[in-house]
């Protein structure tokens, strides 16, 4: 790629992992002087609760959480400079938001679906249609452009009539990847992992009830459940009652390198996560360290990097039969299970690598900026969403 000359400033709320990946491979490609990542707000305990770390106080084109408003205006300023601006899960009373719109400079709004819950439930709301006006309101702007995070991001924006045909560019999630593919271990009995959250949309009930079944077949190894949460009383006392304790392990949170490490550890990992979940960054990374990635299709990311029995499997909202029976069939087939972890890992690196959805933005913001043509990527990162 030749050398870029325009700048770019990304906001967002706090420091994340997920979105560090994909900052990092900006700044090396356009160089500290021309990329910063501005933080708004510091961790916040929940977070630091699922052992997430804060920012690195070493790279040059980090801009720390403001503890002054000398400090907040620096970061209004840059954003308000920079050629390009991202931002985050951020709302749009942000001061440099409106003074970018009203200079008619690139800005891209970064968002996971609108709709979590049934289309049916939120029109029922008037709060909905109020929002749903105010939202659409805001995207008007023709150099306002969307980042659509997950498979069902875009088309949500479409159904409540935000930004306009051509303004809508798919985007992910980015984890760190391992360089190194998986090696072949398929096996009989197999071990399940989940982490994260412990709240009911996420559906780990469903994964004890699975786990009965598996273990009374012979095929569940061990099911390790690591994460906290205000699910987590009810989990352990539905395990108990089920009679599951023998295989189903509660972990406490651990770091992002101990979650890959777990994950380099076990076969499977399971991701019931309803349409709430915008993405899920556990299961890129997931796919990169060689657990089979089995995943709810509702969930953001599943329809994204799942090709059904290629790099994945997809089963039905809530349906434990269909889970029951792929984990069935996984342990029937150990060069199943080296197949599919060996095309997972070459797909995410192919197309959800933070290096090639990095190239990918920035050939995008230079032709939108006119500096060449605007790139038409077929699927992945920066493809028409």
């Amino acid at each position: 790629m030749k050398e870029s000359t325009f700048t770019i400033a990304y906001a967002t709320v706090f420091w994340n992992h997920y979105q560090a990946a994909i900052c990092r491979e900006i700044a090396n490609l356009l160089g500290p002087d021309r990329f910063k990542m501005c933080i708004i707000e510091p961790l916040e305990e929940e977070r630091r609760a699922l052992k997430w770390e804060s920012a690195p106080p070493t790279r040059e084109w980090i801009i720390p959480p403001p503890e002054n408003q000398d400090e907040r205006n620096r970061i209004s300023q840059i954003m308000c400079d920079s050629d390009v601006a991202v931002m985050g899960s951020l709302g749009v009373e942000q001061s440099w938001y409106d003074i970018r719109l009203r200079n008619s400079k690139l800005t891209f709004r970064g968002g996971e679906r609108s709709l979590k819950i049934p289309v049916w439930r939120s029109l029922l709301n008037p709060r909905f249609w109020v929002w749903g006006w105010k939202y659409r309101s805001s995207t008007r702007h023709h150099t306002l452009h969307h980042l659509a995070i997950g498979a069902y991001a875009a088309r949500d924006a479409r159904f409540i009539g935000a930004y306009a045909s051509g303004r809508q560019w798919t985007w992910a999630y980015f984890a760190e990847l391992s360089s190194e593919p998986p090696k072949p271990r398929g096996k009989h009995r197999l071990r399940i992992l989940w982490v994260g959250r412990l709240v009911d949309w996420k559906r780990v009930d469903m994964l004890l009830v699975a786990s009965k079944r598996l273990r009374d077949k012979g095929i569940l190894e061990q099911l390790d459940i690591v994460g906290t949460g205000p699910e987590l009383p009810s989990l352990r006392q539905h395990a108990a009652a089920s009679g599951v304790n023998d295989v189903c392990r509660f972990h406490d949170p651990v770091s992002p390198d101990e979650v890959l490490a777990h994950m380099r550890r076990s076969d499977v990992y399971a991701f019931p996560s309803t349409r709430a979940e915008g993405w899920g960054v556990v299961a890129n990374e997931a796919m990169s360290e060689g657990c089979i990635l089995v995943a709810n299709r509702q969930a953001g990311a599943a329809q994204m990097l799942i090709r059904n029995g290629e790099t994945g499997f997809m089963h039905d909202n809530g349906n434990v039969n269909q889970f029951v029976r792929i984990i069935e069939s996984l342990a029937a087939d150990p060069a199943l299970q080296d197949r599919i972890r060996a095309n997972a890992w070459a797909y995410v690196q192919r197309l959800w690598h933070p290096r090639i959805g990095a190239q990918r933005f920035v050939a995008l913001c230079e032709g939108l900026l006119g500096v060449g043509a605007v790139p038409r990527y077929p699927d992945g990162p920066c493809s028409p969403a």
